[in-house]
C-alpha cells in the first residue's frame, strides 16, 4: 500500500515537474540506458572480431638433434646399397650377355665367308677307349654346309673292359658332312667311319702259347661304318672357331679284316674262347662319345 502510494506521489511529482525538468529528466534516462548497453555490448562485438592468433618461433626440425625423442626424428630417404649394388651387378651380366651374343651372332656370316677350316679334337668320353685327341681338316661350301675328314685315337695300357689282354689302340677316320638347316651354330653330323682297332695280348696268354709265332701277340680288327652326331659350332674375332658334339654315335657294321695269329698258335681252349669273345666284342660295339670339343680356326 506504501509502496503504491510512493509510486503515485513520484508520478505526481513528475507530472507537476516543469516541462523543461521533465525533457532533461528523459534526456539523463536515455544517455544512461544507452550508456549501459554499449558496455555490455562492446566485449562481445571484440571477442567475434579479434581472432586470436599465436605466433611460433619453432625451427625446423633436425633429424641430426641428439636432444629429439626417436618418434620426433623425420625419416632419412636414403637409397638401398644392396639394392644399388645388385642392379649393377645385373646391369653388367645383361651387357656382357649382349656383347658375346652379337660376337657369337657372327658365327654365320663368317662361316660363309670362308673356304676351309683346321681343328683339333679331344673327346673325353668316349668308347671304347675315353680321352681321344684328334685332327680335322675340311671344306666349307657355304653357310649351311661343311664336310670335313676326322682322325680321332686313343691309346690303353692297361685293359679295363677286357681280362687278359695287353695294350689297346684305337684309331677312327670318318667322313663327316655337317648341315646347319639354316641355324647359327647348331648342326647335324652324318658320315661314315673306318675303324682300326689293335690289341696286344697279355703275358699270361703268350706265356700259355709258348710266344713264339712272331705276330701272336697281335690282334687286328677293321671295321666299316657310320657316325651320327648333334653339336654346337661358334666362329668369332680372327676367325677363331669352338665346336662341341653334344652326343655322337659311331657303328661297325662291316667286317674289312681280323687277324689274330694266337688263336692258331694256342691250345688251349679257355684261352682261344677268351680272344674271340674279345674280337666279337670290338668288332660291332657302339663307339658313343660325349661332349667331344673342337678349336681351330677358319680361313
Amino acid at each position: 500500500m506504501m509502496r503504491n502510494q510512493s509510486f503515485c506521489f513520484r508520478r505526481l511529482a513528475f507530472a507537476g515537474a516543469s516541462p523543461r525538468l521533465r525533457a532533461k529528466s528523459v534526456a539523463l534516462s536515455m544517455n544512461m540506458a544507452f550508456l549501459f548497453a554499449l558496455v555490455l555490448w562492446s566485449p562481445i562485438t571484440w571477442a567475434e572480431q579479434t581472432p586470436t592468433t599465436v605466433k611460433t618461433t619453432e625451427k625446423p626440425l633436425d633429424p641430426t638433434d641428439p636432444d629429439l625423442m626417436d618418434a620426433d626424428r623425420i625419416p632419412e630417404t636414403t637409397a638401398d646399397p644392396d639394392r644399388s649394388v645388385l642392379q649393377k651387378t645385373k646391369d653388367v651380366v645383361t651387357d656382357s650377355n649382349a656383347q658375346v651374343q652379337a660376337v657369337l651372332g657372327e658365327t654365320r656370316v663368317r662361316r660363309e665367308a670362308s673356304s676351309y677350316l683346321v681343328m683339333g679334337s679331344y673327346s673325353p668320353v668316349d668308347l671304347l677307349i675315353p680321352g681321344k685327341i684328334g685332327l680335322t681338316a675340311g671344306l666349307t661350301a657355304g653357310a649351311d654346309k661343311t664336310w670335313e675328314l676326322e682322325y680321332l685315337k686313343g691309346s690303353l695300357s692297361v685293359p679295363s673292359v677286357i681280362n687278359d689282354l695287353g695294350s689297346m689302340n684305337d684309331e677312327r677316320v670318318s667322313l663327316i658332312g655337317r648341315s646347319y638347316f639354316g641355324n647359327n651354330s647348331f648342326n647335324f653330323g652324318y658320315g661314315i667311319t673306318y675303324f682300326n682297332f689293335n690289341v696286344h695280348i697279355g703275358d699270361d696268354l703268350l706265356n700259355r702259347a709258348g710266344g713264339v709265332y712272331p705276330s701272336a701277340d697281335l690282334i687286328v680288327i677293321q671295321t666299316l661304318g657310320v657316325n651320327l652326331s648333334l653339336g654346337n659350332r661358334w666362329t668369332f674375332n680372327r676367325n677363331f672357331t669352338l665346336g662341341v658334339d653334344w652326343i655322337s654315335w659311331a657303328q661297325p657294321f662291316f667286317m674289312l679284316k681280323k687277324q689274330s695269329g694266337f688263336e692258331d698258335q694256342t691250345n688251349n681252349p679257355d684261352d682261344k674262347d677268351t680272344v674271340e669273345k674279345a674280337i666279337g666284342l670290338i668288332s660291332y660295339f657302339p663307339r658313343f662319345a660325349v661332349c667331344k670339343l673342337q678349336l681351330g680356326i677358319l680361313f
